[in-house]
C-alpha cells in the first residue's frame, strides 16, 4: 500500500507540474498576442496620424498655388508642423523635389540624351570630388538601349558580371538610391562618410524626365551646376537675395548684380530649363507613438493651379529609419 501511495504522488506531482508548464506556456502566449495586437494597433494609429500630415501639406500646398504662382523656400518651411498627441508627437515637413536635381532628366522621354541636364550633372559630380563621366553610367541605367556610353558607360555586359549579377535597368529612377546599383557609385557616396558630404540630398528621381528646377528652393550645389560661371558666390548671392524677396519669374535672376556682364548665350543657357514653381513635393512625416516610432514619406504631385495634390508616391519604415 505503502508503494501504491507513492506511485499515486508522483503521479499527481506529474500531473500538477504538466497543468503548471500549460498554464504558464499559455500566459506566456496571451502575453505575446496582447503585446503583439497592441503593436499593430499602435503602428496603425502612427500611419493615421502620418496620413494627417500628408493632407495638410497638401491642404498648404493647394492654397499656396492659389495664392501664389511662385514657391519659395522660406514660405515652405513655415509649412513644417509638430503636434503633441495623446502618448506621443506628431511632426512633419515639406521638400521641394523640384529644388534637387532630377536623375531622370538625363534623358527625354523619347530615349534621346538631355545635353544640358548632362552637363549639369558632371557639374554636381564635380563639386563632390567625383568622376564626372559617371554621369554616362547613370544615362546608361535609364535609356532604354543597351549600348554603353564613352567613357564611363555601363550597361549589361558590366553588371551581369557582379556577384549576384543582375542587368541594367533601362528605365526611369524610381528613387535616387537606385544609385547604388550603378556602376561607380557606392553608400560613401550617397550617405557620405568621414572624409566627404553625402550626394543624395541634392538628388531625386521623378516620374517624367521633362521637369525643371526651381530657383527659388535650389540649394548651393545645385545653383553651381547650372552653369560654368556659377561660382559659390554667385550661388550665395541667389540664395540671400531670394530669402529677401522670392523670384516671381525666372527673368528675376538674371537681374542680379553678377550676371550683369553676363554674355545673351550665357544667360540662355543658365535659365534653359529653370522655373519659379514646382509640382512634385516630397512630405516626411515622423511619427512617434508610445514604443512605435513610424516615418512615412509621401511625394505629392500638384498642378499648377493648385487644384489637385495627389500622392503618387509613398514609403514607410516603421523602426523609424529614413
Amino acid at each position: 500500500m505503502r508503494r501504491e501511495a507513492g506511485v499515486a504522488l508522483i503521479t499527481a506531482l506529474l500531473v500538477v507540474a504538466l497543468a503548471a508548464a500549460m498554464a504558464s506556456a499559455l500566459a506566456a502566449r496571451q502575453f505575446m498576442d496582447v503585446r503583439r495586437t497592441g503593436n499593430v494597433t499602435l503602428n496603425d494609429q502612427a500611419y493615421l496620424y502620418a496620413l494627417g500630415i500628408e493632407d495638410l501639406a497638401a491642404q498648404f500646398l493647394s492654397r499656396y498655388a492659389q495664392q501664389q504662382k511662385y514657391d519659395a523656400e522660406r514660405d515652405l518651411a513655415q509649412a513644417a508642423v509638430t503636434y503633441a498627441v495623446e502618448g506621443g508627437m506628431v511632426s512633419g515637413r515639406l521638400v521641394d523635389l523640384e529644388g534637387r536635381f532630377n536623375l531622370n532628366s538625363l534623358v527625354n522621354a523619347d530615349g534621346s540624351d538631355n545635353a544640358t541636364a548632362l552637363r549639369r550633372f558632371r557639374r554636381l559630380l564635380l563639386q563632390f570630388g567625383l568622376d564626372p563621366e559617371l554621369a554616362n553610367a547613370v544615362a546608361d541605367w535609364i535609356d532604354p538601349d543597351s549600348e554603353p556610353r564613352f567613357p564611363g558607360g555601363a550597361e549589361d555586359d558590366t553588371y551581369l558580371g557582379q556577384d549576384p549579377p543582375y542587368r541594367a535597368a533601362n528605365r526611369p529612377m524610381a528613387s535616387p538610391t537606385e544609385l547604388l546599383l550603378v556602376a561607380g557609385f557606392d553608400r560613401a557616396i550617397l550617405y557620405g562618410d568621414e572624409e566627404r558630404e553625402p550626394l543624395l540630398p541634392h538628388l531625386a528621381a521623378l516620374p517624367e524626365a521633362a521637369t525643371t528646377i526651381n530657383v527659388n528652393t535650389a540649394d548651393v550645389q545645385v545653383l553651381r551646376s547650372l552653369s560654368d560661371k556659377m561660382d559659390d558666390g554667385v550661388a550665395q548671392a541667389i540664395v540671400e537675395a531670394r530669402r529677401e524677396r522670392p523670384f516671381k519669374a525666372v527673368a528675376d535672376l538674371l537681374s542680379l548684380p553678377p550676371f550683369k556682364d553676363w554674355k545673351t548665350e550665357e544667360k540662355n543657357a543658365l535659365t534653359a530649363g529653370l522655373d519659379v514653381q514646382s509640382s512634385y513635393f516630397l512630405v516626411q512625416a515622423r511619427v512617434n507613438l508610445d514604443r512605435a516610432r513610424f516615418h512615412l514619406n509621401s511625394l505629392l504631385y500638384r498642378r499648377s493651379d493648385g487644384a489637385r495634390v495627389i500622392p503618387i508616391l509613398r514609403s514607410w519604415d516603421p523602426a523609424g529609419g529614413v
